[in-house]
């Protein structure tokens, strides 16, 4: 176990910022993030081909500061596969690798936290920040997230409460299944074991993919609040995130089948990966019979993309099965849920 008594005895940190369109976030989000009150860290900017100058105001902007690296990449390849190109820009000396959105603004001490939680316990692998709403300030946005357990549904702890109404249940850090990918940090050791993001999620649920595989090597995931960040939600994907889309739900119904069959044995997939089909084709059903027919489109189309990746995807099964798995599902049930029935039928929508 590690502590930290002075500075002096703080590790290097590499902060990734993935960057999608979201130039109107980036004067407050990289003055902030180069203001954390941290002495040893370097920050990756990394832009998805970005249409709105992005590229040219961080380089007018911050190009002087020497923490920061830009990366410019020829497309946009999505949350997993764009912070997955970044590792390679990452310094030799670093121990943590931060994960920032761009649309985000960090207390000054938001770093430090991290690095201390993650310090005191060699068992802790992975650790997020809380994520507070950036216009409601004192709104939680994710205290972490948590899945039930069998159909691999997700959502943030504490979402949309005021904080004063969770600060009882936030005095210290927390247990939590997955970390949200908005702002999180893993060991640079780890990443080496497990691999970080499957790029062929593009986006959505990787970052809970990410954090299974992590759980299943035998590392904990906490969430720290006293590592404060603010989010705006959905702004590198604005255009996209106002209503239900075929794009959407394709990705979210495709990641959450993947995910399953990698990362269940044998027994709990077979038990589960059917209920999650009924429950997605329910949800599905019900918003065709109120006239949209996106969630159905969408479930088909991800079904089809895991039929055609089949082959892909039992390899991956295998590797995580035989090579990274060291501790059984049952482990995981403490920090996996099981709704009632009522709750959730009142979540399909």
């Amino acid at each position: 176990m590690n502590t930290i008594d002075d500075d002096s005895n703080l590790p290097f940190v590499s902060v990734i910022m993935l960057n999608y369109n979201a130039k109107v976030f980036i004067e407050k989000s990289l003055k902030s993030v180069l203001g954390s009150d941290y002495p040893k860290y370097e920050v990756i900017f990394v832009d998805n081909n970005s249409t709105d100058c992005s590229v040219e105001y961080v380089k007018g902007e911050f190009s002087n500061d020497s923490r920061l690296k830009i990366v410019v990449l020829d497309r946009n390849y999505g949350f997993a596969e764009g912070n997955n190109i970044a590792l390679k820009y990452v310094d030799t000396q670093t121990r943590y690798i931060g994960f920032l959105n761009s649309d985000t603004e960090v207390d000054p001490l938001w770093l430090k936290e991290l690095v201390k939680v993650m310090e005191s316990d060699l068992t802790i692998g992975l650790a997020q920040s809380l994520i507070l709403d950036y216009r409601m300030r004192e709104i939680v946005q994710c205290a972490g997230i948590c899945m039930m357990d069998f159909c691999g549904w997700t959502w943030a702890l504490f979402r949309n409460r005021p904080l004063k109404d969770c600060k009882r249940h936030l005095m210290t850090p927390i247990n939590i299944f997955a970390a949200l990918g908005t702002a999180m940090i893993i060991r640079k050791s780890l990443i080496h074991e497990i691999g970080l993001f499957d790029s062929d999620f593009f986006f959505l649920v990787e970052d809970v993919d990410l954090s299974w595989r992590v759980r299943l090597r035998g590392y904990r995931i906490l969430l720290v609040p006293q590592s404060i960040v603010w989010h705006y939600l959905g702004a590198s994907f604005e255009s996209k995130m106002t209503s239900k889309t075929v794009f959407i739900e394709r990705h979210r119904s495709k990641n959450v089948i993947m995910m399953l069959i990698k990362n269940y044995d044998i027994w709990h997939l077979l038990s589960y990966l059917p209920i999650a089909l009924a429950l997605m084709f329910l949800r599905a059903t019900f918003y065709t019979i109120e006239g949209d027919g996106t969630p159905l489109t969408g479930l088909v189309r991800g079904i089809y993309w895991n039929i055609v990746h089949l082959r892909k995807i039992i390899n991956k099964r295998r590797y995580v099965q035989r090579i990274l798995r060291k501790i059984p599902d049952k482990s995981l049930k403490q920090v996996m849920i099981r709704l009632p029935l009522s709750q959730i039928f009142s979540r399909l929508r």
